[in-house]
């Protein structure tokens, strides 16, 4: 066999290595709707419109810069785990616009755990424990992960792959966070598209669901149809209808259920008007059809 062929073949069972083979990690994967489309069908007002009806879970957020007064200690309040008072009113926000949920995603950014010293790192993993044990003391039914905290998001340690020194750091850094893990019900990772290449994507979500599964908990991964802002002139555009249908069967495959995430015009800084006729609603309603089956 010439050296050009089997690099061929080679290539083809990469390829083929690559695609899902739509066996879900979960006996019953979860579909979630996190965005935030217009939607006056909802008290929230947010949202996928008949998102219930098309067989989508409701995922409620609560993000950090919505519990803190916004006056000149807003930056040095959000330091700091929010207080008793403020975990009640978004939760009270909560059932007067979802009223039963059982499921609910805290997006706190404020504190990194990704550099740091060990002393500082050790200071921001309390916060969050704190945070999250402040939220399950009042809802004590209801089942909370942080967005993006669990595995740390590290796009080029996790492409680079095992045995180099970018994922050993990774992964060091991820056990690191085995204390806050505890404390959470659900892992839920963040898979956003920083590059238009498939198989870098690929690698990046693959290894990080693999990160997010040493944890023992149920995996739900966030992906959202639009490049992230970060990619240079690419940014928030929509990926392509291939790339996101590879997307969902790979979360699919992989995790235990997936978030969609998205509706939020960045440069105007409002909620997008829905579109029933983007390509992104037309490929996730086929994927729904096709996982209900």
């Amino acid at each position: 066999m010439s050296i050009k062929l089997l690099m061929k073949v080679h290539c083809f069972m990469v390829f083929v290595f690559m695609l899902p083979n739509f066996v879900s990690a979960s006996d019953k994967f979860k579909v979630f709707d996190s965005t935030l489309y217009k939607n006056p069908e909802r008290s929230s007002g947010i949202g996928i419109p008949g998102a219930k009806k098309s067989g989508f879970e409701v995922l409620d957020l609560i993000y950090s810069g919505n519990l803190y007064k916004k006056d000149g200690n807003h930056k040095k309040m959000m330091e700091q785990p929010p207080g008793n008072d403020a975990v009640t009113r978004s939760l009270e926000i909560l059932k007067k616009n979802s009223g039963d949920f059982q499921y609910v995603c805290l997006d706190f950014e404020n504190w990194p755990l990704e550099k740091g010293d060990e002393k500082k790192l050790d200071v921001n993993i309390n916060k969050y424990i704190q945070t999250v044990k402040s939220y399950k003391k009042q809802m004590p039914g209801v089942k909370f992960g942080f967005y993006s905290m669990l595995p740390v998001r590290n796009y080029y340690g996790a492409i680079e792959g095992e045995g180099t020194d970018k994922y050993i750091a990774w992964q060091g850094l991820n056990n690191k966070l085995k204390s806050l893990a505890s404390n959470v019900d659900i892992i839920y990772p963040s898979l956003y598209t920083f590059s238009s290449n498939k198989n870098d994507w690929f690698k990046y979500a693959v290894e990080n669901i693999k990160e997010a599964r040493r944890y023992g908990k149920p995996v739900y991964v966030f992906l959202w149809p639009q490049y992230h802002p970060s990619v240079h002139f690419i940014g928030l555009d929509f990926v392509s209808a291939d790339l996101w249908k590879f997307q969902l069967e790979t979360a699919f495959q992989y995790a235990d259920g997936v978030v969609i995430w998205g509706g939020w015009d960045h440069d105007e800084n409002k909620q997008l008007e829905w579109d029933a006729k983007a390509e992104w609603w037309v490929v996730l309603k086929q994927f729904m059809e096709k996982i209900s089956k």
